[in-house]
């Protein structure tokens, strides 16, 4: 049974979800998550970073983080192949790289949320993946993280350092993902990595690897899924066997989906798209294939071209027209700018056309009385009636009487 163990040995010591650990610098956290393999895993800090941050104080692209998209956040209750994708997604530490290098020199009004971590020692704003693990554990890790003199993080709206698009970046709401304007106050919690210590090998054993190798261990590197076997041997000839798989992944296609206004360039993604290519309003697809490290990718972007509306109106007025708290005098055509619901241009145009009150002058002279319009007059004065003229503007008479008594 000892023999057994030392094998098992080989392949890492373990760790349970719920421990503490303490950093190189004495920095503490919960575990929350560990490794298939047991190598190591993720701890999260003891108490928030920050309360009240941002993602970021604009629109700007992070040179070098990607977007990690999806066509319908609201679709994620529904879709299974969704949870497949944000779970997968558990790059923070990069992520948090590219953040901190591109806000490095700037000049911030608000707390950023990939900045307030204390990155030079290990901790990083988690990626989206990481944050739904991070919420999957808490049931089972929240009464460790007060014992160890911490704050669990509650149900509030916490940062990821996943993008989604030009304006959103992932947040978890109450536990669930959502994409969540960047200039919004969330809060922030760091986790980190960890490894387990190295392990000491018995050399006193003899080893046998299914590779041929004699050694108390290797290091492989497959093409393609395998499974290497061990089997260690005593001085008295008793031994013991166990194995692991290492699991390769195909290379996976990815496609990112995001949003111009007409007329608009696109520089993003590792895409160009040129001003006149997004002249139609409509839906562009553009493919291209990326090589790293003897592995290729197909990467494709559907870039949802929005029209910018033009909408026209024609308005008659009596002498003036008052048109958005602007007050207009004149016949003509005016235009006002503003913003659709998509964030494009929207141009109103009105055709203004000006009615003026129509005057008519009258001058009698009469024996005794004069009547108009059912009213009879016997004296001389000048006289004013108003109506209303067919296009709905005042129409004036005048009349200017004079009455010769008999």
């Amino acid at each position: 049974m000892a023999l057994f163990f030392l094998v098992e040995g080989l392949f890492g010591q373990h760790y349970k979800i719920g421990d503490l650990y303490t950093a190189p610098d004495g920095s503490q956290g919960i575990v929350f998550y560990i490794y298939p393999d047991g190598s190591g895993g993720w701890a999260v800090a003891l108490q928030d970073a920050s309360s009240n941050c941002t993602w970021s104080y604009g629109a700007q692209a992070v040179p070098g983080l990607s977007y990690f998209p999806y066509p319908d956040p609201n679709d994620y209750v529904y879709n299974s192949e969704y949870y497949k994708l944000v779970t997968d997604d558990t790059a923070g530490y990069s992520n948090t790289q590219f953040i901190r290098a591109f806000y490095a020199s700037a000049s911030n009004p608000n707390p950023i949320a990939g900045t307030v971590v204390d990155f030079e020692n290990g901790w990083y704003l988690p990626a989206i993946g990481q944050l739904l693990k991070l919420a999957a554990s808490l049931p089972f890790i929240r009464q460790n993280i007060i014992e160890a003199g911490g704050t669990p993080p509650e149900g509030d709206n916490y940062w990821s350092s996943t993008l989604r698009n030009n304006t959103q970046a992932w947040a978890l709401f109450n536990y669930a993902p959502r994409g969540h304007h960047r200039s919004s106050f969330e809060r922030a919690r760091a986790v980190r990595s960890f490894i387990i210590s190295p392990v000491e090998y018995d050399t006193t054993l003899t080893y046998h690897w299914s590779t041929g190798s004699t050694q108390p261990y290797i290091n492989p590197s497959p093409q393609q899924t395998t499974t290497y076997t061990v089997t260690a041997t005593n001085e008295w000839g008793c031994g013991a066997t166990d194995s692991k798989t290492i699991f390769v992944a195909e290379n996976m296609p990815q496609e990112f989906y995001d949003e111009v206004c007409q007329g608009e360039p696109y520089e993003a993604n590792g895409f160009s798209v040129t001003a006149a290519e997004t002249s139609t309003p409509g839906l562009i697809t553009r493919t291209r294939t990326v090589t790293a490290d003897g592995c290729s990718t197909v990467v494709t972007l559907y870039l949802t071209v929005h029209p910018n509306v033009t909408t026209e109106i024609n308005v008659e007025a009596c002498q003036n027209y008052v048109w958005n708290g602007i007050t207009l005098y004149e016949d003509g055509d005016y235009e006002q700018h503003f913003l659709s619901t998509s964030g494009c241009d929207s141009t109103v145009i009105l055709h203004l056309t000006l009615h003026y009150p129509d005057t008519t002058n009258l001058t009698e002279s009469v024996c005794d009385t004069y009547t108009i319009d059912s009213l009879t007059y016997s004296f001389s004065g000048v006289y004013t009636w108003y109506f209303t003229s067919s296009n709905g503007c005042d129409s004036i008479v005048i009349l200017d009487l004079t009455v010769h008594h008999s």
